[in-house]
């Protein structure tokens, strides 16, 4: 199965903080997160079935915390944060990929 992908770094972070006016915007930059993470969860529930990961997995959690993580990392990236700093950001995420 393959995902949608979008360029860039975040997933409309702003639209978080906006205003009344920007309701539709913020509905659907929303639902393009909740599709990501759909994605994910379909992609890890193929993988629990396949063996691939552990049977106790809960797909949807799993794949709601990468979200997490991906959308914390695109806000450091906006900080300033290095490159090198992302990857040790990434690697201490990685430990908590059920294995």
């Amino acid at each position: 199965m393959r995902c949608q992908r979008d360029e860039g770094t975040t997933y409309g972070d702003g639209a978080i903080s906006c205003t009344e006016a920007s309701l539709d915007a913020q509905s659907a930059i929303a639902k393009m997160r909740g599709d990501i993470v759909d994605c994910l969860a379909k992609k890890i529930s193929k993988d629990i079935s396949a063996g691939a990961m552990p049977s106790v997995t809960n797909a949807k959690q799993f794949a709601q915390y990468i979200m997490v993580v991906i959308q914390g990392m695109s806000t450091l990236v906006r900080d300033g944060v290095t490159r090198e700093e992302l990857l040790a950001i990434a690697e201490t995420a990685l430990m908590a990929w059920p294995v």
